[in-house]
């Protein structure tokens, strides 16, 4: 038997099994990432850089990605510790059953790496979706035109 794919399947066994718990945790991940680059979008769009007072609005832009980098820092690891008091038992079930502290370290790798795959693609895809519109929806409650591009 491989050794090396062992833990990666593993790893993706425990994220399908434990759906219910890593589902919102994935949702709270992607919605962030879909945030910060929505703001980001915003911050460096020619048009709003095109607009009068561009540079108060980038520049709140700007403030805005730093407060929605910290509440999204405390909201994921808020999460993150909220899915590990869940796994408990079955961190201590591995344990029992002869994982050693490094198996099961190397196995909490797998499944972030999984998880952080999952929530930055599902992240800039919806993202990528919403930015447009968002922008549209800026420029609507600015009362500015909308020039089509």
């Amino acid at each position: 038997m491989r050794k090396s794919g062992f833990f990666p399947r593993l790893a993706l066994v425990n994220l399908m099994r434990n759906g219910r718990f890593y589902g919102p945790y994935l949702l709270s991940c992607g919605m962030t990432a879909a945030m910060y680059y929505i703001l980001s979008y915003l911050t460096f769009s020619d048009i709003v850089a095109s607009v009068r007072g561009a540079g108060y609005l980038q520049s709140l832009m700007y403030l805005g990605r730093l407060v929605v980098t910290l509440f999204s820092a405390v909201l994921l690891l808020y999460a993150n510790s909220f899915v590990m008091k869940r796994r408990r038992r079955e961190l201590g079930l591995y344990n029992i059953l002869g994982l050693e502290k490094r198996h099961t370290a190397r196995l909490m790798v797998w499944e972030t790496l999984y998880c952080a795959a999952a929530a930055i693609v599902g992240g800039l895809a919806a993202g990528v979706l919403l930015s447009k519109l968002v922008l549209l929806l800026l420029l609507q409650l600015s009362h500015l035109p909308v020039v089509w591009l």
